[in-house]
């Protein structure tokens, strides 16, 4: 078999044929990689926020579309000079003849990089390349505290691209833009100005959970005492604050009252270990139309709390307290008793600006009955009337504003009303004390059964039956909605031959109808002997 010679200069062509051919698919390979293998010197040179290469014109800077999170950024220029770009598949992350971008800039660097290094006095270049050496979050938050004072000069809001200078920048929410109810996302520090680069905005919002009985809401009777749970669910990003404000702002209505020293908080760590009352500060104090204002003040968890990390697994606080609803609570689920809560927390970690969460709200709804007294004949109210109201069940009696073990008489009002409000479900009897003047007192109790509770909807379902023939419960359909129920008793003056409600009446009346008729038969009898007598003679 022959072998034919190649010149060297051939093969050295041919290689250089095969590189070019090798170099052009990697390259064509990588540029249709999504992203992901582009981060890895990103992560090395920013913070945890992601910068990877974008899509638009070289020297320009976007905001990745997130539906979640996409809040405008201000930038701040460190360092100013040549982007340099390590290699095709990187984004850029070092410079050349670098130059402090402003005084307070150096300051700013100098003052970081000299905490770390003692007496360190470098150049520009220096600052470079000490930021490409050890650039991570953590020092990302020191830079962006430090820079407070540097200024801004670039502002970029989603969907916009602007062209920027070379240099490391330092790129946070702008919260000026940003509502008080959207977090900022981490210190983002990176090098712009030379290929196109994308941020994707690294941020979470705290959430916050109020509940009342385990539930967001429930039904409740005068002077029961109910079972308030707030926790707060801390940003996944909190690990990355060096320092973490919250307070609890709770609003109760005026139907509830807070019971003193009765607030417990616990974090997610040990939910059934109580954190030590120095380790956050209560207040309460009035507030509009009788609502009464807690306020729980963490100084900051992350001392308090140090082992509550995001690592370690859930982190959220949790504030419980007792509250008792109150004869001031309103009835119906037209009108529930609200308790509110928001939480004010600090919204980045470079920032001791304070944002707020949604709202977290419980409803609790409270039931009414009311027994009006009435003319058996004309149907009007009459005052004069007492009632006293037993719990058959508990065997206690209603004070009009309590339970007790002693019975006690409860005045009609002038239109011979007696309002209950805050009943509890429950079988009940009602006894007349005292009768109108000039009318006839009952003599037997009043059952009567009250329903109130949540249906498999959540809305209120209400009803009230009463057992008398002197009481009849008055359906107007809409009791649950304004929450009472209305009992007329009928009374019948004195003079009568029956007492309204005495069940002899039927069989008085079947007396009477059977004397008239025995009298009609021996009338009758009567006629017709002395006809026959007639007929005789």
């Amino acid at each position: 078999m022959k072998t034919r010679a190649v010149p060297i200069s051939s093969r050295n062509a041919c290689s250089a044929v095969l590189f070019a051919f090798v170099a052009a698919f990697l390259l064509i390979f990588i540029g249709f990689m999504p992203g992901s293998a582009l981060l890895a010197a990103a992560e090395e040179a920013g913070s945890s926020s992601e910068v990877i290469a974008g899509a638009g014109a070289d020297g320009t800077v976007s905001i990745a579309d997130q539906s979640s999170y996409k809040t405008a950024l201000q930038g701040k220029q460190l360092l100013a000079g040549k982007v340099v770009q390590v290699s095709p598949d990187t984004v850029p992350s070092e410079l050349s003849t670098a130059s402090w971008a402003s005084p307070e800039a150096k300051a700013a660097l100098v003052g970081v990089i000299q905490t770390h290094e003692g007496s360190w006095n470098g150049t520009a270049q220096d600052a470079a390349a000490w930021l490409q050496k050890n650039m991570n979050a953590s020092l990302a938050n020191e830079i962006a505290r430090a820079a407070s004072g540097v200024p801004v000069s670039l502002q970029l809001s989603f969907g916009e691209s602007p062209h920027v200078a070379g240099g490391w920048w330092l790129l946070e929410t702008d919260l000026d833009a940003a509502g008080a109810q959207e977090a900022a996302t981490e210190p983002i520090l990176c090098v712009l100005g030379g290929p196109a680069v994308q941020i994707t905005e690294k941020a979470d919002m705290p959430a916050v959970e109020k509940t009342v009985n385990g539930g967001t809401q429930n039904v409740a009777s005068v002077v029961e005492v109910l079972d308030y749970s707030i926790t707060l669910t801390l940003p996944a990003n909190y690990d990355s604050f060096d320092s973490y404000a919250c307070t609890f702002n709770d609003t109760l209505s005026k139907g509830l009252s807070f019971q003193d020293e009765s607030i417990v908080v616990t974090s997610s760590l040990a939910p059934d270990t109580p954190l030590d009352p120095g380790l956050y500060t209560v207040a309460k104090q009035s507030g509009d139309g009788g609502t009464t204002i807690l306020s729980i003040e963490f100084g900051n968890p992350k001392t308090a709390v140090p082992a509550l990390q995001v690592g370690n697994g859930p982190t959220a606080v949790t504030v419980s307290y007792k509250a008792q609803l109150t004869g001031d609570a309103t009835v119906g689920a037209a009108s529930p008793n609200k308790n509110g809560v928001t939480v004010s927390f600090t919204r980045a970690p470079s920032s001791e600006a304070m944002g707020e969460t949604e709202p977290s709200e419980t409803s609790t709804y409270a039931i009414a009955l009311k027994i009006l007294k009435a003319d058996s004949q004309t149907g009007k109210g009459i005052s004069g009337a007492e009632f006293a109201l037993k719990d058959t069940v508990n065997n206690r009696w209603w004070t009009g504003a309590d339970w007790t073990d002693a019975q006690t008489n409860l005045p009609c009002d002038a239109d011979g009303a007696l309002l209950i409000s805050g009943i509890p479900s429950g079988n009940f009897e009602l006894v007349e004390t005292q009768a109108p003047s000039g009318y006839i007192k009952l003599d037997k109790p009043i059952s009567i059964v009250v329903s109130a509770q949540l249906d498999a909807a959540g809305s209120l379902a209400f009803s009230v039956t009463a057992q008398s023939d002197a009481a009849e419960v008055q359906q107007s359909g809409n009791e649950a909605q304004t929450g009472v129920a209305t009992v007329i008793v009928n009374n019948q003056q004195e003079g009568s031959i029956l007492k309204t409600g005495d069940k002899a009446l039927p069989l008085c009346i079947g007396l009477v109808a059977i004397i008239v008729g025995f009298s009609a038969l021996v009338l009758r009898r009567k006629e017709e002997r002395d006809w026959r007598h007639e007929t005789e003679y």
